[in-house]
């Protein structure tokens, strides 16, 4: 069944009908003005364009009532948006007023007022609508941006305790019964650990994705040797993977991160190896260290990537770089958004002869 949008209340519509009526009385204001002078000018094109300057004015007006019934804005919203109208009507009739006054008093001759303040408060209610809509759109923002910083916080909470702690039993379940079983079942029980321990890892890090997304002042930082962590996590793919890997970092380079800059690195490796297309996968990690810069690059000998997806890539949507190729959508998304917490840049630059090469920039540390 479609969905259909609620009707508006009776007290809702008040707003809305009131700010029509004031556009109405600013037209017959206009009618008037414009009658009152062919009474003493003849039918000629000044009288014509300041009556049609009038009912442009009031006809926005009508028009603005209209939109303000058609909007999402609860009453108070509404009202606060028409009471702004009538205020800048008010407010730039009155100084245009006040002008003339000084005027008349300084003994200086003073036209007919009444098109001239007419223009002044057709003016001022259609700016002060326009200040009246944009300021309830902010609040209702903002509004949404806390309820949606109460989800984060909410499901942030909930991966903490209650998806965590139930993976961490289950994987000490499946350690112990993997030391009691053989053949068959052992491998069943392996499984069961392996997969537990990558749900853990990827709690972990859903966790930090949170935790940048739901920092409002910005994520906080540490000075973090970025070169050594990247070197430790090469090390670690060596040891567990078929793959050949160099690595060439100085002994420290200090940048601004943390320590799940060891998993961005991690992924970033494992996907070198995961979507390599020969049987040994060549892994190369290099560190420099500038005044401006620290930068890591991480560089594989395997298909590369093309140009079109470099970007699209760290999308939280994209998901393999072939069409037979699933994943979760969520690594190369962490690893973004994570630089991008620490105030630095990932970009992805070809490799000669092939493959492809990640370049992490980080801010150096004071």
């Amino acid at each position: 069944m479609a969905e259909t949008t609620p009707s508006p209340s009776r007290d809702e519509r008040l707003p809305p009908l009131f700010l029509a009526l004031f556009g109405l009385g600013l037209f017959v204001v206009a009618l008037w003005n414009f009658r009152r002078e062919l009474r003493n000018l003849s039918v000629t094109l000044p009288p014509i364009a300041a009556f049609a300057m009038g009912l442009g004015g009031a006809a926005l007006l009508v028009l603005a009532g209209g939109y303000l019934s058609r909007t999402d804005l609860d009453l108070d919203a509404r009202w606060r948006a028409v009471l702004l109208s009538v205020g800048g009507a008010a407010v730039f009739a009155a100084a245009l007023a006040a002008t003339m006054l000084i005027r008349s008093a300084e003994g200086r001759p003073v036209g007919e007022p009444q098109f001239a303040l007419l223009v002044a408060a057709s003016t001022g209610a259609i700016a002060g609508f326009a200040v009246g809509v944009l300021n309830a759109r902010a609040r209702n923002d903002a509004d949404r941006a806390e309820r949606a910083r109460d989800r984060f916080e909410l499901l942030n909470s909930m991966l903490r305790h209650d998806v965590l702690n139930a993976m961490m039993i289950v994987q000490a379940r499946a350690e112990v019964i993997t030391d009691d079983l053989d053949g068959r079942e052992r491998e069943y029980a392996e499984t069961i650990e392996t997969q537990t321990e990558e749900v853990v890892d990827l709690v972990e890090r859903t966790r930090a994705v949170l935790d940048v997304l739901g920092e409002a002042e910005g994520y906080a930082t540490q000075p973090t040797d970025v070169a050594s962590l990247a070197a430790r996590e090469a090390e670690t793919l060596a040891t567990t993977r078929e793959v050949e890997v160099s690595v060439d970092v100085p002994e420290t380079a200090l940048a601004r991160a943390d320590d799940l800059v060891a998993d961005v690195f991690a992924n970033v490796l494992s996907n070198a190896v995961e979507h390599h297309d020969r049987e040994r996968p060549a892994v190369t990690v290099s560190a420099t260290e500038t005044d401006e810069y620290v930068e890591v690059r991480i560089a594989d000998d395997g298909p590369g990537i093309p140009d079109d997806i470099k970007t699209t890539v760290f999308r939280r949507d994209h998901r393999g770089l072939k069409d037979s190729e699933v994943g979760s959508g969520f690594g190369l998304f962490f690893v973004d958004t994570m630089m991008d917490a620490y105030g630095g840049t990932v970009t992805i630059e070809d490799r000669d002869p092939r493959g492809a090469v990640f370049v992490f920039r980080f801010q150096p540390a004071p």
